[in-house]
């Protein structure tokens, strides 16, 4: 089972430990993308083609693109989404295809991201720049934490020492 990280404050400090004693073996995780409908199914292109997954991605980092309010946004990104997904161009024979965003999972995404940013009436992004702006800051703060785990996992316990370290 996994270790939760638990914060509390002491003498002007945030302090992280573990809830429970379990430990949770980091190395063996890779990073793949996905995308979620509304109703939390996540569509993602893998060597087999597209995937639909109800469950597995509990330890994922989310990045969210509807803005909330925007209920007729998510209901087309639910239709194109699922349109999307069963284009011919996403069969697994393609997976090793280039394509302008990549031909792997990112490229399933951006490309998917892009789309819907035409229908809004928006430019496309780049790999870099939707990497820059929606991934990176992501990661930042996925990087942090992992250091804190680790920490707490060698000593017991974490000490901030600013409002910056979580």
């Amino acid at each position: 089972m996994e270790k939760a990280v638990i914060k509390f404050r002491h003498c002007g400090r945030n302090i992280y430990s573990f809830s429970c004693p379990d430990t949770l073996e980091w190395d063996d995780t890779e990073i793949h993308v996905g995308l979620s409908n509304s109703e939390g199914l996540v569509y993602n292109y893998t060597l087999s083609g597209v995937r639909r997954d109800d469950r597995g991605w509990e330890q994922c980092v989310c990045i969210q693109l509807c803005p909330p309010g925007r209920h007729e946004l998510r209901e087309s990104w639910d239709r194109e989404l699922e349109q999307f997904s069963t284009s011919p161009e996403w069969v697994s024979e393609r997976f090793d295809e280039e394509r302008e965003f990549g031909s792997c999972c990112y490229g399933f995404a951006l490309t998917f991201i892009n789309h819907m940013r035409s229908l809004d009436g928006k430019v496309s992004l780049s790999r870099d720049e939707f990497t820059g702006s929606h991934v990176l800051p992501r990661m930042k703060t996925v990087s942090l934490y992992i250091s804190i785990y680790h920490a707490i996992l060698q000593h017991g316990f974490y000490i901030a020492n600013t409002p910056h370290d979580m």
